[in-house]
């Protein structure tokens, strides 16, 4: 009963955002958003990639990055961590999905539940974790990032049969799957750039490793892959399509309000 109460919560969120699919593309070409998501047929897990390539021009004084690269990546990290209460927005799901923190674990879970059906949790997230890197190619090119990631601990959506399974795997924070988050920031004043870009960035999110309750067990049954590529992966692309536009005014606003503060 609680598989097909969620396929009907996801479906009626696909109808939805089939609705928006016109706005959607008519957006499409400002971040350069692509996705691809796909189930592996062997192992059942199943796995997305959403990228957007965004610029932001401070003028003509091209004004570097560099003096705002820390503060822009720890906001960076603080939006990718506050992923599970951006799925909870109205704007987002329309008001079907809400979260709240579940102090009875010690791994820092915030589940998602359908707020129609308030005893259903869709999915619950584990404690994030971030880092940053500088990665220097050359003198004349070097990127900054930061990289979050979130773990699935579980949820109506998760295959929990599998614990039963492979019991001793279950206290991997991973084991169900994890979203990660990735900003990276080019200095483009550095290497010399002509035009009015001081920097580009690129932003990549990603499902790792999910192990999904509609693809279910392996082997994979043809009609449950489907169901799932039909339905919970639309689904995904859309919520991705509106978290990268979201992170990256954010961000690119940020950016211009402490250079102009600098000026």
């Amino acid at each position: 009963m609680t598989t097909i109460i969620i396929l009907l919560f996801f479906s009626f969120l696909f109808l939805i955002s089939k609705q928006r699919k016109a706005v959607a593309a008519l957006n499409l070409s400002k971040n350069n958003f692509q996705w691809s998501a796909s189930v592996d047929s062997t192992s059942g897990v199943a796995s997305s990639l959403e990228e957007s390539l965004w610029h932001s021009s401070l003028s003509k004084k091209r004004a570097s990055l560099l003096k705002f690269s820390k503060q822009t990546r720890i906001l960076a990290s603080e939006i990718f961590e506050s992923y599970p209460h951006f799925l909870s927005l109205k704007k987002v799901t329309f008001g079907l999905c809400s979260v709240k923190k579940n102090d009875n674990k010690v791994d820092h879970c915030i589940d998602l539940y359908c707020t129609l059906f308030k005893r259903v949790t869709l999915l619950s997230f584990g404690r994030p974790t971030k880092s940053f890197y500088n990665s220097k190619e050359s003198a004349s090119q070097q990127h900054y990032g930061v990289v979050t990631e979130i773990p699935i601990l579980g949820g109506c959506l998760v295959n929990n049969r599998i614990r039963k399974v492979k019991d001793e795997e279950s206290t991997n924070p991973y084991y169900y799957g994890r979203l990660r988050f990735e900003l990276i920031i080019q200095d483009l004043a550095k290497e010399g750039n002509k035009n009015e870009f001081p920097y580009t960035a690129r932003l990549k999110t990603q499902i790792i490793g999910y192990k999904s309750a509609i693809v279910g067990d392996v082997p994979v049954n043809p009609l449950r892959k489907l169901t799932y590529l039909s339905t919970q992966r639309l689904v995904h692309a859309y919520v991705m399509f509106r978290f990268h536009a979201y992170a990256s005014s954010q961000i690119i606003d940020n950016v211009h309000e402490k250079a102009i503060d600098h000026a």
